[in-house]
């Protein structure tokens, strides 16, 4: 899950966005994180930036602005593990909490806005 301050020219819209791998791949797969981001082609600021086009919850069709994401708690036992967190400065008067556990068979997503 991503989280932490806005990252400058090289930052996406993608706070608690979150990478899942299972089976030996990608699920599902975040659009947002090719291997090649191609800085110069003019679709990098309106596709890899965007928050469209990573695992994430778009608020009336628009992208986050620059955010700072933080981690309220990670528990661990010996069936799943469970992480939430929290951002409010993406959209204004919007707080959003996502929270995610990772068992054996499947994931929980739980988003609140």
């Amino acid at each position: 899950m991503t989280f932490g301050s806005y990252g400058g020219s090289h930052g996406h819209y993608d706070k608690i966005s979150f990478v899942f791998f299972g089976h030996g791949q990608e699920l599902p797969i975040d659009l947002g994180r090719a291997k090649n981001q191609a800085y110069r082609l003019h679709i990098h600021k309106n596709w890899y930036k965007a928050t469209i086009s990573h695992n994430n919850v778009l608020v009336d069709g628009q992208s986050q602005q620059p955010a700072k994401g933080q981690v309220k708690f990670f528990q661990k036992s010996h069936t799943h593990a469970t992480i939430g967190a929290i951002f409010e400065e993406a959209y204004p008067g919007v707080k959003h909490t996502r929270t995610l556990s990772i068992y054996e068979d499947f994931l929980l997503l739980i988003d609140q806005l």
